[in-house]
């Protein structure tokens, strides 16, 4: 009210009343679709990857030495700095989902290496003292400890590769996303459609984030 500029700062109505228009159309709901399945996929993709990787270092010793500086720089280089470099080389479409995958494995990888590192030895040791099977030791020890640190992992995860999703598409302009629709609106001035499409966005991750935990305290209880 105090600006009154509404391509600078668009007032709560008017941008109530773009986000309702948008919401009553197909093409709003077919890129929302698009986009969502980029970021499942960049999600299940970065999970599955750090999964497998954690489990790699934690067998080989020389896996680990390897992966770890590897997985340092990954964590520490900005997002913007993978989209630049990455768009040289492939789609927009690609990129936007290795750019969640970027994001996901090294914080589903950490947290799974600091899961191996807090089994009990004792258990391992009365484990092989018994004889257990490899399948009884994964369902009796391995998992009941890499499930408290794999579901903070996951939670965090989905948060992260919506924000980097959504960041590759509007730099690399994907086509048929979200991010096209938010650039789009940034040419054309239209700063309530902006922020509609970012109501959009906080709304999904929240939505997907709630899944994700009613997923994962089912796994807990299990």
């Amino acid at each position: 009210m105090l600006v009154g500029l509404d391509y600078f700062l668009p007032s709560v109505p008017k941008t109530a009343a773009k986000l309702f228009s948008l919401i009553f159309t197909a093409r709003f709901w077919r890129i929302s679709a698009l986009t969502l399945l980029r970021v499942l996929a960049g999600l299940f993709s970065g999970i599955f990857l750090g999964a497998l990787l954690a489990v790699l270092c934690h067998k080989l010793p020389f896996v680990n030495s390897l992966l770890s500086p590897i997985i340092s720089v990954i964590k520490a280089t900005p997002v913007a700095t993978f989209i630049v470099l990455l768009w040289i080389m492939m789609s927009g479409t690609s990129l936007a989902i290795l750019i969640a995958v970027l994001m996901v494995l090294p914080i589903v990888w950490q947290n799974l290496m600091d899961g191996f590192h807090s089994i009990d030895r004792q258990l391992e040791e009365v484990a092989y003292v018994f004889g257990f099977s490899l399948s009884k030791r994964i369902r009796l020890i391995i998992f009941p400890a890499l499930k408290k640190h794999l579901a903070p992992a996951v939670i965090t995860s989905v948060g992260l590769a919506w924000k980097s999703e959504i960041a590759a598409e509007i730099i690399a302009y994907t086509k048929n996303s979200i991010g096209q629709m938010i650039n789009d609106a940034k040419y054309n001035l239209d700063t309530a459609e902006v922020f509609a499409w970012t109501a959009v966005i906080i709304t999904f991750s929240i939505l997907l984030e709630r899944v994700a935990v009613f997923l994962l305290g089912r796994l807990e209880k299990r």
